[in-house]
């Protein structure tokens, strides 16, 4: 019976013990505060990474306080923006990175990206200008290419389009959907032959 009565103490104790540690952790977490603009970068992408968009804004917010020429923060904003579909508020994101650090291929593409979902008044002039801009800064970038193929067919510029799904195939020969978007362009175009076997072609690569 004593000796039941012990374990019993002994057992109420390590987990009293237990509690108190994960308690004062807890609290430590909460009342240490990130020291600089890069450490709230990196909380901001870890909750981007949950999914946790507006903590992750808040988060980036607050290292653009300490930093406002931090142009990757507003880069990352603008992604998150993109994500909830507020492809207004993304542009303006990306336009900033770019004016604070213009050789950032990624901001260059996802701006054109942003242009292109807003379906605004010639969005796919400037769609066109931001993926040329960043296969300047990444002539290797097949997506790129093939997204700068589908603004030229939006605004009819056939053959260009056809030049870029085909430059994007020769860095990606795997890639289905620059396969596809060129059947879709013969096809548009009345050959239905040619687009037969890029459709096919494209479901080979899937």
């Amino acid at each position: 019976m004593e000796k039941t009565i012990i374990i019993i103490l002994i057992f109420v104790a390590v987990v009293s013990f237990w509690l108190l540690i994960n308690t004062y952790i807890s609290d430590r977490k909460k009342t240490i505060k990130p020291k600089n603009a890069m450490e709230y970068f990196n909380i901001g992408i870890s909750h981007y990474n949950n999914h946790s968009y507006i903590k992750a804004i808040k988060y980036y917010e607050k290292a653009i306080e300490i930093d406002p020429d931090f142009a990757e923060v507003y880069y990352n904003i603008g992604v998150v923006y993109c994500e909830q579909g507020n492809s207004a508020a993304a542009i303006e994101c990306f336009k900033k990175a770019i004016e604070l650090k213009p050789d950032l291929t990624d901001v260059h593409y996802n701006l054109g990206l942003a242009y292109w979902n807003s379906r605004g008044v010639d969005c796919e002039y400037y769609a066109i200008e931001c993926f040329e801009k960043a296969i300047e800064l990444n002539p290797d970038d097949a997506m790129a290419y093939n997204n700068l193929g589908l603004a030229y067919n939006q605004i009819g510029h056939h053959r260009k389009a056809v030049k870029c799904y085909e430059k994007a195939i020769k860095l990606k020969p795997d890639f289905a959907e620059a396969y596809n978007n060129l059947g879709i362009n013969y096809q548009e175009s009345g050959n239905q032959k040619k687009a037969e076997e890029y459709f096919q072609k494209a479901n080979i690569k899937r």
